[in-house]
């Protein structure tokens, strides 16, 4: 097999070099456009500090604030309203009073937020004076009215070049690989199939094996020389001084280049990896630069971490592909990244890098690949509906993160009612009916057992010791701020009567996501994946859908249980019931003191007898599993 790998190597590689437009986007797009880029930028910013610095301010501040101004502060005092109309050129308000200062702005104008800084450099002077006057009357004078402050950055310069170069550049690296490799991946894959030139190299005496390890070596390659160009590139731009913006200084640290390069390996086999995957399941080139669209966000997204120094590296990001690269490639320019964690990086890669050339190798020996996958009218007719489960969730979070949370700051009581009634439920339904599948024989809404209610009741008790553990045993690996857990128990202490707390945040939401996840989602992926691939798909999704990372483990535990329940018992009422009862729980209990760290004891026992009720569900013959209350039309 390694000579047939070494021969379709050796044709496509040949091939893809010959076009002209392959050799621009690995070595001329970095090497043209990152060094017009810098000087660009470096060009405009320069400009815009510039004449921010000499632009004279106007603020709206009491006349005690007007007589501490100094020339050097480019300051100006009107005593017209904030956002006033009569005085539009007012950029910032000053209030003062007897507990301090404040200062209020628009983050969005760069007059406002530069006028905000200088407002604050003020009321520091001032309140260094209201110092120096109240030391004087305890009897200190001259130097000793005021305390000596001193600030000491024990950053070095590298460092804080890294710093701030490292929550740009991963998303950089990672743009530029999946723009070199994923155009690669759909035309040796995608574009051999509709010239069916592909087809004559399956259908030779070819191992599939060799013949996909073939095309990702070269989709690799252009993915690594691509990235490789673009870090030297901009690391020799940075250093002849293309960036030089007053108060702004970028860099790659010399030190840091050889593992930055390093680290590019595994980023480049990863998405090559992922691209040649999706090249050989989509049907044609059109759909796959539409799947290119979607990989592209997903990708940006998770690199997109890196941007926020809040998040650290740890074990459990680790295990996440491209953040725990994008987190190295912050460290790396930081030069504080662990060793271990980042032996965790590399091996969870390869993992990942494995499992997807797996699935590779089974892509290519079905004959989809070769003629074409099927239309959406054919899939839906043999029962396979992954993609769909795939859109109706992404459908479901881009709504509840984007409008669910708006209407919810409006009114929190109403918006919840409106998200998950509408948003939820309502996608649920109406993603069956657009199916055209029946409502009753999807949502599994049939009578359950009285056996099996009981069993429910158990587990829906207990269920609140399996998150609970979950959580427990997630912490070392993810650590919470007591900040976080402080903010998490008063969101769920709401100023309402219990009964209206219990319905709306606890009974409803069990209701809703039962019949989006539990009810659709689960009916759609059992079809295609199985029931055990779909319980841990379901169940991953609804931990994901939370949109918190301390949150996704537990929920995510939560829902392959309650996958289980509807699977054990048919009946989506019994899920319902469990999650209604876990919510119920929770938010009784929120606030109170022996709550916040239960015996780790308890919590196993409680988990294990959640556990036992679902697996209890269902048991007995099929017949007296219930009936349906809906019949399918």
């Amino acid at each position: 097999m390694r000579r047939q790998v070494l021969e379709i190597l050796k044709g496509t590689l040949r091939q893809q070099l010959r076009e002209p437009l392959t050799l621009f986007a690995m070595i001329g797009l970095p090497v043209l456009l990152q060094p017009l880029a810098l000087w660009g930028g470096a060009t405009l910013r320069t400009r815009e500090i510039t004449h921010l610095r000499r632009e004279e301010l106007v603020v709206q501040a009491p006349p005690a604030f007007a007589e501490a101004l100094r020339p050097r502060d480019h300051l100006a005092v009107v005593e017209a309203g904030w956002q006033d109309p009569a005085h539009p050129e007012v950029a910032a308000a000053v209030t003062l009073d007897a507990a301090g200062g404040e200062v209020l702005y628009d983050r969005t104008r760069r007059a406002s937020a530069q006028a905000q800084k200088r407002a604050v450099r003020v009321l520091e002077r001032m309140g260094r004076q209201a110092q120096a006057i109240r030391l004087e009357a305890v009897g200190l004078t001259g130097q000793e009215a005021l305390l000596p402050l001193e600030r000491e950055d024990l950053a070095s310069e590298a460092e804080r070049q890294g710093g701030l170069l490292g929550r740009v550049l991963p998303l950089i690296l990672v743009f530029l690989a999946m723009n070199g490799g994923l155009s690669t991946a759909l035309e040796l894959v995608t574009g051999e199939r509709e010239r069916r030139t592909l087809e004559t190299l399956l259908t030779a005496r070819v191992d599939r094996r060799a013949v996909l390890l073939g095309k990702f070596l070269v989709v690799v390659l252009v993915s690594l020389v691509t990235s490789a160009v673009a870090v030297t590139t901009l690391w020799a731009c940075l250093g002849l001084g293309l960036y030089r913006v007053p108060g702004e200084v970028l860099g790659i640290p010399t030190a840091a280049l050889p593992l930055l390069l390093g680290l590019l390996v595994p980023l480049a086999v990863l998405m090559a990896a992922v691209f040649t995957v999706v090249a050989a399941w989509v049907p044609d080139y059109r759909a796959g630069q539409l799947a290119a669209v979607g990989l592209l966000f997903l990708a940006l997204a998770a690199a997109g971490v890196a941007a926020f120094p809040a998040i650290q590296a740890g074990y459990a990001l680790a295990l996440v592909p491209v953040t725990n690269l994008a987190l190295a490639m912050r460290e790396a320019l930081v030069g504080h990244y662990p060793p271990g964690i980042l032996a965790v990086t590399f091996a969870a890669t390869g993992v990942h890098v494995g499992l997807a050339l797996a699935l590779g190798v089974r892509l290519l020996s079905s004959e989809s690949v070769l003629f074409g996958a099927a239309g959406a009218a054919d899939r839906r007719a043999r029962g396979r509906f992954g993609p769909d489960v795939l859109w109706i969730f992404g459908i479901a979070l881009l709504l509840l993160w984007f409008l669910g949370q708006r209407v919810q700051a409006m009114d929190l009581c109403w918006g919840m009612v409106f998200t998950q009634v509408v948003l939820v439920a309502g996608l649920a339904v109406g993603a069956l009916v657009w199916l055209g599948l029946p409502v009753g024989e999807g949502l599994s809404l049939r009578r359950p057992r009285g056996v099996d209610l009981c069993l429910a009741v158990v587990a829906g008790l207990c269920a609140p010791g399996l998150s609970a553990l979950i959580a427990v045993a997630q912490a070392p690996l993810l650590p919470v701020s007591q900040r976080t857990l402080e903010a998490l128990e008063q969101a769920m202490t709401l100023d309402a009567p219990l009964p209206v707390v219990v319905v709306v945040f606890a009974l409803l939401p069990a209701l809703c996501e039962e019949t989006l996840f539990r009810g659709t989602l689960l009916s759609l992926a059992r079809r295609s994946w199985g029931p055990v691939v779909a319980c841990l798909a379901v169940g991953a999704l609804f931990g994901l859908v939370h949109l918190q990372v301390m949150r996704i483990a537990p929920t995510g535990v939560l829902g392959v249980l309650l996958c289980v329940a509807v699977l054990r018992g048919r009946s989506l009422w019994l899920p319902v019931l469990v999650h209604g009862l876990h919510n119920a729980l929770l938010v009784a209990v929120a606030g109170q003191a022996w709550a916040r760290n239960p015996p780790v004891a308890i919590l196993v026992a409680m988990a294990a007898v959640a556990v036992g009720a679902v697996a209890g569900m269902g048991s007995g013959k099929p017949q007296d599993r219930g009936t349906p209350v809906i019949l399918p039309p």
